[in-house]
């Protein structure tokens, strides 16, 4: 089944809500073609976010899997977060990490920042809560968004401090 651009479109704004309710601030560093293409830059940098954001999650992953790697180049840190999403969760994507290395595969990217955001949320988030979680994007001041960010610089600190076993 082909996918349309407003699809595209769609299952992005979706995302961008998932994203920006959980504080992510770095738009500035992509255009929205960039990630309508499929550019694997942006994608990696909402993944590493959603690693970020969950830093518990991904710190247990780090200590289970010494081969797991969140900072390194963008072809290594998708080859092992495809084989982490293989082994935990039992989630082969439609693409595989060669293909994450392209642009285009816009959907499948879409789905792979979705279906950890909604597992590690333990639920998937309703229409419901995506109109909420825009109202909220409304409202955030500039304090708050320093706020969420040095929050984001202690949960990378924290993960940077995970011992490997």
């Amino acid at each position: 089944m082909s996918r349309t651009m407003s699809d595209v479109k769609v299952q992005f704004s979706i995302l961008q809500r998932k994203l920006v309710h959980m504080g992510f601030t770095s738009w500035d560093l992509m255009t929205e073609q960039d990630v309508l293409d499929g550019s694997p830059y942006a994608y990696c940098l909402f993944l590493r976010f959603i690693l970020t954001f969950f830093h518990d999650k991904t710190s247990y992953l780090l200590q289970k899997y010494e081969w797991f790697i969140v900072e390194d180049n963008n072809l290594n840190f998708t080859k092992s977060l495809f084989r982490v999403l293989r082994e935990e969760y039992q989630y082969t994507p439609s693409i595989d990490w060669a293909q994450f290395s392209k642009s285009h595969f816009t959907c499948a990217k879409l789905s792979i920042c979705n279906f950890l955001i909604d597992t590690w949320r333990g639920k998937s988030m309703n229409t419901q809560g995506v109109k909420r979680a825009a109202k909220v994007c409304d409202r955030i001041t500039d304090s708050q968004k320093e706020r969420e960010n040095k929050l984001i610089q202690n949960r990378r600190l924290l993960l940077n401090q995970v011992r490997r076993l």
